[in-house]
């Protein structure tokens, strides 16, 4: 989904809640580094300092093993990104791909998976909500919290951090979070993404058949993890 497809609410609280200075760093933010160096030294709660560009180089290039290699490339590879495209590219790439709980990829989806709604249709609240999500999908996925585990509250208290985030760094005005605070979110209670699609056996067999090759050309082991 093209960038100005998506509501300005859900933009500016991934930003807020994943990358504050995503727009004056240049891939890496040395300041969040440093201050998630000083924490994580002085036994408070882990961090990984992590900026937007970061992550959709972790997303689309890189494995997920935290080592500091893989580390190292994904901060080099994140400044030469930002040399070659734009700011808005990349947050549209980072929101079409980011996993959004359950069998869910990228906002677009996630809003019609969870609100019933196109982005542009959904309320602060519920953009605040899809933005905590990005963090920690399974935890904050509003249909598990609401129906599965029976504690709303979770999503609830996550939209509301959100917002507060968004409120700090003058996202929205007062006025906007206090509406925002008023109201409740409203959860489908069944998926209606989840449908099995035609002809999926055949399906499956080709992407199984389609991976296998993938493995042998870039000389990976055939396991689970380099499978995913």
């Amino acid at each position: 989904v093209a960038l100005d497809q998506i509501s300005e609410y859900v933009l500016k609280g991934t930003v807020a809640t994943e990358d504050e200075r995503f727009y004056t760093h240049a891939g890496v933010d040395y300041l969040g580094v440093a201050r998630a160096l000083v924490n994580n030294l002085m036994g408070g709660e882990l961090e990984g300092a992590s900026t937007i560009t970061q992550q959709l180089i972790k997303l689309t290039m890189l494995s997920s093993e935290q080592t500091y290699k893989r580390k190292l490339q994904e901060a080099y590879l994140a400044l030469q990104l930002e040399e070659q495209v734009s700011k808005e590219q990349i947050l549209q790439e980072y929101l079409n791909t980011i996993f959004m709980g359950g069998s869910v990829y990228g906002v677009k989806a996630a809003a019609l998976d969870y609100f019933g709604k196109d982005l542009v249709e959904l309320s602060l609240r519920e953009c605040a909500m899809l933005a905590r999500m990005i963090r920690s999908p399974n935890n904050y996925t509003p249909r598990r919290c609401y129906y599965t585990l029976n504690t709303p509250e979770k999503c609830e208290d996550g939209a509301d951090y959100v917002l507060e985030l968004m409120l700090e760094q003058g996202y929205i005005t007062q006025a906007e979070y206090d509406q925002a605070m008023s109201e409740r979110l409203t959860v489908m209670p069944t998926s209606s993404t989840g449908e099995m699609y035609d002809h999926a056996y055949f399906v499956e067999y080709a992407i199984y058949d389609v991976v296998t090759k993938m493995l042998r050309q870039e000389n990976l082991e055939d396991n689970a993890t380099n499978r995913n």
